[in-house]
């Protein structure tokens, strides 16, 4: 089974020009159903050793609304993830409305 995005254009990028929307979902692609709910499996690896950043979008992301990526950081940390996460007025494709600004949280984690 297949997720087909018609119309997640208004929801991916609710954060752009109407002509930019209209621009980027026409690269949206099906996306397999399973790849959303199928468990990831158990690899071995401690997720005390895990280091992770995270750019919150939130206000502008109906397709992960901020609670629900704030839930996520909170069950990684109670795995024993070290999580540090940082929030972004945007939509959800953040890479792709504020590029200048991801490249330098890039830049800040990877120093």
């Amino acid at each position: 089974m297949f997720i087909i995005p018609e119309g997640f254009q208004y929801v991916w990028f609710k954060d752009l020009p109407a002509q930019e929307v209209e621009k980027w979902g026409t690269t949206l692609k099906p996306s397999a159903l399973g790849a959303l709910l199928t468990p990831v499996p158990q690899t071995g690896v401690d997720p005390k050793s895990w280091k992770i950043s995270y750019l919150v979008t939130k206000v502008n992301d109906p397709g992960m609304p901020e609670v629900f990526q704030k839930f996520l950081i909170e069950k990684g940390r109670e795995a024993g993830a070290q999580i540090e996460s940082i929030e972004i007025e945007s939509g959800h494709f953040v890479q792709v409305s504020h590029v200048e600004d991801v490249a330098k949280w890039i830049s800040n984690v990877t120093a």
